[in-house]
């Protein structure tokens, strides 16, 4: 049941991901608006490349290992290691990839890219051909630093990422003055939102909290924010990119 004039929780993720933290939000007593900001498509116009071509193939999201292993017919070579830049992408590979083989920050740690070097410096592994599996568009730091280590890096899209045409109703909404949380996880997705507050001539407004799943994110929402011209710091809550974390988070904001 409704709790009457309980905060509205917008949750952002692409299609799929969003129901279980959806369903255990409404039975809080909170209203919960699902709007992807992105859509994710898979390219099916190649071929996998091999696993056992590599030392280490490193994978920047559970969609990476979901449209990789859907392409994957051959399992997985002894030898070869399997690199995650944080928790959640790791549980998705521990369901097709042996344990012993996965390398991925703890998750008491930072969950991204640096996290994941500086574990595999503390392990003292080096890795002569790297497998770097990713969206279009994405951060360039991992890879150049393989590269300014000697290894030979191979960048591998899987899938794309383009913007969701939120209404104008729906951005009203979501908009309204009213007490609101928005759930963020990736700088693209907050930048596609932003496109659309511009083209519907809207504000953001200072009632609406955030949470996001690393201070990149933050710092950007931040930027956009000022320019926006909001006044004061905005209410911004970083939490780690567990289903968990990320579920007490945003009770936590909606308080």
């Amino acid at each position: 049941m409704l709790e009457p004039g309980s905060p509205l929780i917008v949750l952002t993720r692409p299609a799929g991901r969003n129901e279980s933290i959806a369903a255990a939000l409404a039975n809080q007593g909170l209203r919960v608006m699902v709007l992807p900001a992105l859509t994710l498509t898979v390219r099916d116009d190649q071929e996998a490349p091999r696993a056992d071509a590599y030392d280490l193939l490193v994978f920047v999201s559970r969609a990476a290992v979901t449209a990789y292993f859907n392409q994957l017919e051959r399992p997985w070579p002894e030898g070869t290691r399997a690199a995650a830049v944080g928790q959640a992408t790791a549980q998705a590979l521990r369901e097709v990839v042996p344990d012993a083989c996965i390398l991925a920050p703890a998750a008491s740690s930072r969950q991204d890219s640096e996290a994941l070097l500086a574990l595999i410096d503390q392990q003292q592994q080096s890795f002569d051909r790297v497998l770097i599996l990713r969206g279009q568009q994405g951060r360039e730091w991992l890879a150049q630093a393989f590269e300014g280590r000697g290894a030979t890096v191979t960048r591998h899209v899987l899938y794309r990422r383009s913007p969701r045409q939120w209404t104008r109703e729906q951005y009203e909404d979501v908009f309204s003055g009213q007490p609101g949380v928005m759930l963020l996880t990736s700088i693209e997705s907050l930048e596609a939102i932003d496109r659309g507050v511009q083209h519907h001539g809207l504000s953001w407004p200072g009632a609406l909290r955030f949470v996001v799943i690393h201070v990149r994110i933050a710092q950007r929402l931040q930027s956009i924010l000022r320019k926006s011209g909001m006044q004061g710091e905005p209410w911004v809550k970083i939490c780690v990119p567990d289903e968990s974390a990320i579920f007490q988070a945003i009770l936590a904001a909606s308080r």
